[in-house]
Parts: structure tokens; C-alpha cells; sequence
């Protein structure tokens, strides 16, 4: 889903019929939606993995893929499968009806399709998505935030000494690529609880040295551990890379400033 669009829907319509393409398209491009086309299957993935689209008008016959194929693709792929597929077909067939959604089609319309049911299905659909982002919780601001509050090392080496202070730090330097290895893993194989598991442990660790910048993404990304919000997770995973790398740079400041050795 386009989380900053402003306005409308980006909607994809595959056929390979002109008239057919612009009769769905005439009236949801008046009601002010982005009408993308494709007149093959091939080209329907192409587009779609380029930019994901809000809703996909599919026709079932096409010369290079047919519809049931493509909706199949759609649905294996983990970026593509929450897009809801509306099949448009000419074809009076139950059982295809019946096979498209069983592959995971909202709906089945025989063409020619009445413009009332394609604007009822695209306000569904933006009621839906309008829903979806109305529950992303809010997130935290690192506006403000201090990459490094000297203090709290400081009052580690007054709780402890030199010595298990910088063994604090270079523990954490050395496991944070492996955090981050873990967080990326989990966020692109769809394996919330573990990367959950390595953001809570490296935020833990920042707030101990004061890494504050750093700690704040980490409760946001776990905020974010939730299938519905995969567009957000994302962003939240490469602001984490960021931000560690930023924390590790600003220990080895303070270590070399303040003289600690190992």
C-alpha cells in the first residue's frame, strides 16, 4: 500500500481489450484514482513489483499468461499478496468464478462490468486501506534525541570500574552486525518474533550505554512487528541500520576522548 498518497488509488487494470480496459477505467479516473494498464501478464508483474498497486482489475484470457496464473503468482509472492485481485471476465464459467477465488480473487465480475459494482469494490477498498492506516500506532520522534548521553557510561564506570565498562562496550560493538543481521533476516522472511527478539536485547544494550537516538528506533521497530504494517516495518529496519551505525561511531568517540582502555 502507498502509505503517502494523498488522494485515490493506484489501480491496476490487465486486459487486453482497449474498450474493456477504458470501461473500467472512464469512471474511476473521474473519481480522481491513478489508472495504470497492462495488456499481458508479464507485463502485469512487471509493473506491479515495480510499484505495488492498491487493486488489480485482472481478465482471465490473455495471450502470454492467463489470469489464473497471474493471480497465483500475486499470491505466492510475499509483496504482491495483500493486494486484492478483482477477476473481469467474459467467460460464463461457475467453476472458474469459483477457482479464482478459491486461489484468492475478492471477487469474480462478468464483463461487461457495471460501474456501479467497480466503484462499490473501490471504496471498499479504500475504506479498507483508509482503516489500515488510521490504526498504524504513532511512533516516536528522535528529534531531539542525543545519539550518546555520556552520562550513563559514566555512571557505569563509577558503578563498576574501566575495565567492565568497556567490556560492556566492545560486547555490544561486536553483537550489534549480528542483531542487525537477525532484524533483517526476520523482516524479509517475514519472521516477526525473531527479529522482535533481537530488537528488544539490542535495545536493552543501548539504553545501558545510553545510546538514546538508537533505543527509541528500536521500541518503534518493535511497534512495528506486525504483518499490517510491513510498508512501515521496512523503513523502521533501514533507520535501525542508520542509527547503529551512528551509536557505534559515537562510542568509539567517547572511548578515544575519554581515554578508556581496554
Amino acid at each position: 500500500m502507498h502509505a503517502d498518497k494523498p488522494s485515490g488509488l493506484d489501480i491496476l487494470i490487465v486486459d487486453d481489450n482497449e474498450m474493456s480496459r477504458r470501461l473500467i477505467a472512464l469512471p474511476l479516473e473521474r473519481d480522481g484514482h491513478r489508472i495504470r494498464y497492462a495488456t499481458g501478464g508479464l507485463e502485469a508483474l512487471e509493473l506491479s513489483r515495480s510499484a505495488t498497486p492498491d487493486l488489480m482489475f485482472l481478465d482471465l484470457l490473455m495471450d502470454d499468461i492467463n489470469g489464473e496464473e497471474i493471480l497465483r503468482q500475486f499470491k505466492s509472492d510475499e509483496t504482491l499478496a495483500m493486494t486484492p485481485v478483482v477477476v473481469v471476465s467474459g467467460i460464463d464459467d461457475p467453476e472458474a468464478a469459483s477457482r479464482c477465488v478459491a486461489e484468492g480473487a475478492r471477487e469474480f465480475v462478468y464483463k461487461p462490468a457495471p460501474v456501479a459494482r467497480i466503484r462499490e469494490i473501490v471504496s471498499e477498498v479504500a475504506s479498507t486501506i483508509a482503516s489500515n492506516r488510521a490504526s498504524t500506532p504513532a511512533l516516536s520522534s528522535i528529534r531531539g534525541t542525543p545519539v550518546l548521553e555520556p552520562q550513563a557510561i559514566e555512571q557505569l564506570q563509577k558503578d563498576y570500574d574501566d575495565i567492565v565498562t568497556i567490556g560492556f562496550i566492545r560486547r555490544f560493538q561486536n553483537n550489534a552486525s549480528q542483531h542487525l543481521q537477525g532484524i533483517r533476516k526476520g523482516a524479509s522472511d517475514n519472521l516477526l518474533e525473531s527479529m522482535k527478539l533481537h530488537t528488544i536485547d539490542l535495545r536493552g544494550s543501548a539504553r545501558t550505554l545510553g545510546l538514546h537516538r538508537l533505543a527509541t528506533v528500536c521500541q518503534n521497530l518493535e511497534t512495528c512487528c506486525n504483518p499490517k504494517l510491513e510498508n512501515e516495518l521496512h523503513l523502521q529496519v533501514d533507520e535501525l541500520a542508520v542509527r547503529l551505525d551512528e551509536a557505534l561511531a559515537a562510542l568509539e568517540d567517547f572511548i578515544r576522548t575519554r581515554q578508556i582502555e581496554d
